[in-house]
């Protein structure tokens, strides 16, 4: 995820974008994912749970 982040740091837009995701309703990222396989489904997972860390915003990043 560091790399990820790292690269999507020049791109803030894209961050943004990506974001929006997170305002869907579960059931209906899973109805998107449903017709990709389980490695694409996986991959959007960890991405899902990276922005809900903050872990793809540029800057500094939040204390755990």
């Amino acid at each position: 995820m560091e790399d990820l982040a790292a690269s999507l740091a020049r791109w803030p837009a894209l961050v943004s974008e990506m974001k929006q995701v997170l305002d869907l309703p579960q059931h209906e990222l899973d109805r998107n994912l449903a017709g990709h396989g389980p490695e694409m489904q996986a991959r959007t997972q960890r991405i899902v749970q990276a922005l809900l860390d903050g872990e793809l915003d540029p800057g500094p990043k939040p204390v755990r």
